[in-house]
This record gives structure tokens, C-alpha cells and sequence, in this order.
């Protein structure tokens, strides 16, 4: 039977990636996104502020939105 969660079909159907220009806090290899699931990361950034990510040793990032200097989040 097909495996219905989109984030495991995505891992299976990516070929890019999006590199997020960060390092993981924990074993410091860089952090990668599958393209197909970038519109998740960024709708999590714009709706909550924050998104998880994991690295390839499988630690758990919480990541934040950068705001450049003077600019006030949304209301």
C-alpha cells in the first residue's frame, strides 16, 4: 500500500535540493531542503515565524525568519 504521508512521498520523488545556507547547531553539516517540500518550510516561516528541520545525522533544527534591521514582523 502507498504510503499517504506527502513529506515520505517527497523524500521519495525529490531529486534538488534547496540548500538553506545554514549548518546544523549539533554535528555542523549544512542543512538542505527537498525542493518539493520547500513551499511547506516557507509557509511554516510565514505563518509561525519558525520551521524544523533535520539534518542528515537526524537532529532537529528549529530555525527562525531573519528580519533585516528596522523592520517590524507583521501584526
Amino acid at each position: 500500500m502507498p504510503d499517504a504521508n506527502p513529506l515520505a512521498q517527497a523524500r521519495v520523488e525529490s531529486r534538488y535540493l534547496v540548500d538553506m545556507e545554514m549548518n546544523c547547531i549539533v554535528c555542523r553539516r549544512r542543512l538542505y531542503v527537498p525542493d518539493v517540500s520547500i513551499e511547506f518550510v516557507l509557509a511554516s516561516l510565514e505563518q509561525t515565524g519558525v520551521a524544523i528541520l533535520i539534518c542528515p545525522d537526524g537532529h532537529a533544527q528549529l530555525i527562525g525568519r531573519k528580519m533585516p534591521s528596522g523592520c517590524q514582523p507583521h501584526a
